[in-house]
C-alpha cells in the first residue's frame, strides 16, 4: 500500500531540470511516475518575500520570466474561449477512497493510499488521482477576478502525462464534504512531511461542480520547477464553501498562489459538460 507520492530528485543543469523519477506500483499492476507539485523539495522557494514567484526562477528555469510561453495560471477570458466538441471532456471516474493529509510546507495535500483508485479519462488516456490540495484566494482567475480559494486534482497517466482538474471555490453555503477532511488537516505549524490518516474515505468527486462546463489548455506546474506540458481543465462553474471554513483553510496556508501568467499565443477552449 502507497501511502504518499514518490519524491522527485531534481538535478539542475544550466538550461532546464533533469527529472529522476522513481515509479509507484499498486495492487492493479499500474505503475504511474511521481509528479513535482507542492511536495517537490529542490530548492527553497516560498510565496512571499526573497524567495517569492518573483525569484523561483533562480532555482528552475522554466519558473523566470520570458523562459516558459506555456506557463500557469492564466486569467481565462470568456469572451475569448473557444468553442471545443464534446471531444475534449474529461470524463471522471472518482469514487469513496481513503486519503493521508500531508503538510508539505507549501500547502496541505490529500493522498490516496492507492495511487491508481481514482481515474480521468481524456482522449483515450487514463490519468490517474496522485493528490488533491488547495490554494488561497485561487491561482487561475476568470476576467481578471480571484476566487476565495482553488483546488487542484492532479492525475498522471502511466506515461508520465499530467491533467490537472482546476475547481474555483466561492463563499456561500458550507461543504458538508469538507468538513471531515479540515478536521483532520495537520496545522501550517506542523512540520513537513506530518502525515495524518483521515478515518472516513472521501469521495473527490463531491468537490467538483456538477454539470459545469470547463476552460482547457495547455500550461504549467503552479509551483517550481513550473514544468510545462500538463493538461489543464479548469472549471468555470464554481463551488461554495462557508466563511468559516474558509478560515479554516486560511489558518493552515493564506496566499499561496502563485500571480497569473501571460498566454502567449495559446488557445484556450471552452469544453462542454460531461
Amino acid at each position: 500500500m502507497i501511502s504518499r507520492l514518490v519524491r522527485d530528485l531534481l538535478s539542475l543543469g544550466s538550461a532546464m531540470a533533469i527529472v529522476v523519477v522513481v515509479a509507484a506500483c499498486t495492487s492493479t499492476g499500474a505503475v504511474v511516475p511521481p509528479t513535482p507539485s507542492q511536495t517537490s523539495t529542490m530548492g527553497t522557494w516560498s510565496y512571499e518575500g526573497s524567495a517569492g514567484p518573483d525569484n523561483w526562477g533562480e532555482i528552475a528555469a522554466a519558473c523566470r520570466d520570458g523562459e516558459g510561453s506555456r506557463e500557469s495560471p492564466i486569467d481565462i477570458q470568456l469572451a475569448k474561449l473557444l468553442p471545443a466538441t464534446s471531444a475534449k471532456t474529461v470524463m471522471v471516474n472518482y469514487g469513496p477512497t481513503v486519503f493521508s493529509a500531508e503538510n508539505t510546507g507549501h500547502a496541505v495535500e490529500a493522498v490516496p493510499e492507492n495511487l491508481t483508485a481514482d481515474s480521468v479519462t481524456a482522449d483515450g488516456t487514463t490519468y490517474y488521482l496522485q493528490q488533491f490540495h488547495f490554494h488561497v484566494s485561487s491561482e487561475h482567475t476568470l476576467d481578471g477576478s480571484y476566487s476565495a480559494a482553488e483546488l487542484h486534482f492532479v492525475n498522471k497517466s502511466v506515461d508520465g502525462k499530467v491533467l490537472v482538474l482546476g475547481v474555483l471555490v466561492q463563499l456561500g453555503d458550507a461543504s458538508s464534504a469538507l468538513d471531515e477532511m479540515l478536521s483532520k488537516l495537520p496545522s501550517s505549524s506542523a512540520s513537513p512531511d506530518n502525515v495524518t490518516a483521515l478515518t472516513k474515505p472521501i469521495d473527490p468527486s463531491v468537490f467538483l461542480p456538477s454539470g459545469s462546463p470547463s476552460a482547457q489548455y495547455e500550461g504549467s506546474l503552479t509551483t517550481p520547477p513550473c514544468t510545462e506540458g500538463v493538461r489543464w481543465n479548469v472549471y468555470l462553474t464554481p463551488i461554495t464553501i462557508s466563511s468559516s471554513q474558509l478560515a479554516e483553510l486560511t489558518s493552515r496556508y493564506s496566499a499561496n498562489h502563485r500571480p497569473t501568467q501571460p498566454l502567449h499565443d495559446r488557445l484556450v477552449e471552452r469544453v462542454p459538460a460531461a
